[in-house]
């Protein structure tokens, strides 16, 4: 059999034919419209490529280049390298690759502290790289907290953290995780049923600011009655981005009802309104379920 990653380059927009046949180990095999190159096929044996084996019986797809884009391993790969730290790649499942052939999303069933460069205890699950190996989200013991506003808050047991990209030589920070009780972000409580994000912070276990979080209860923030039950995203400099209104009120010129969804831009202008209800302005009348946007200087503009 030709071995995949031996295919020349072509384009990466081509759609894939519907001729089934037969190359090498795979059947069904599946092409490249325009190039005939193999795109995807039913494995009809266990094929090792560039270190993996997968799994015969199951689908193996391949990117236009020709490395592989994902399929199921028959073996489980026990010391899987990435960015330093050692994870076990588990059998059984499907594992999706870039098209530079690094490993983008596996399950993990290393169980464990991973010591460098996040010294964070994780738990079996699927695991998500970014390019060069560097981890983007894993699933965590709930072992660890994580320090919000100089109050440190546990981690839910066995759920999912994703961190900030940064340099190779700086430790990152946490971007989404779970918390096993609600916090409290200058007033903002969070809902612990679903996950909090957080702005690039200056490690992993000290969060930055706060990004976005399922507000638990109403509060009153910059002069809007702001409704609990629904997400509340804020700029990194803490003023609000998106909420949902609480009560009716007017920004500038604009009325908006209880329920509307509302984005400001970091001035604290509108930018965006999700109206509930009819809205007249400057005379025109848009109807309940628009999407107005609007400029700096509180026009729309698209409409």
């Amino acid at each position: 059999m030709r071995h995949p990653s031996d295919f020349e380059l072509y384009d990466t927009d081509e759609e894939s034919g519907t001729d089934k046949g037969t190359f090498g180990h795979l059947d069904s095999a599946e092409y490249y419209t325009h190039t005939g190159h193999i795109a995807k096929g039913i494995l009809n044996k266990d094929i090792e490529i560039d270190g993996w084996i997968f799994k015969a019986g199951t689908v193996l797809e391949f990117h236009s280049n020709g490395k592989v884009h994902y399929g199921t391993l028959a073996a489980s790969n026990e010391r899987y390298e990435a960015h330093f730290s050692i994870y076990k790649i588990k059998k059984d499942h499907k594992v999706f690759f870039s098209k530079s052939g690094d490993l983008t999303i596996g399950y993990n069933f290393y169980v464990g502290r991973l010591n460098f460069p996040y010294s964070l205890d994780v738990v079996e699950g699927s695991v998500i790289f970014r390019e060069k190996g560097k981890l983007y989200g894993i699933y965590v013991s709930g072992h660890d907290s994580v320090s919000v506003n100089r109050t440190n808050y546990a981690l839910k047991a066995n759920s999912y953290l994703s961190v900030h990209d940064v340099d190779l030589h700086r430790n990152s920070s946490v971007q989404r995780c779970e918390f096993a009780d609600p916090i409290d972000y200058f007033g903002f409580k969070s809902d612990p049923s679903y996950s909090v994000e957080f702005w690039q912070g200056p490690s992993i276990f000290v969060a930055g600011p706060l990004s976005k979080l399922w507000l638990a209860r109403d509060v009153r923030e910059q002069g809007y009655h702001i409704l609990a039950g629904n997400n509340l995203e804020l700029h990194r400099s803490g003023r609000l981005a998106v909420f949902t209104l609480g009560s009716d009120t007017t920004i500038g010129a604009i009325p908006a009802k209880a329920g509307d969804l509302i984005w400001l831009y970091e001035s604290g202008r509108l930018e965006l309104l999700f109206s509930s209800e009819d809205v007249t302005i400057a005379g025109k009348v848009y109807p309940a379920g628009t999407f107005l946007r609007f400029d700096i200087h509180g026009n729309v503009t698209n409409a």
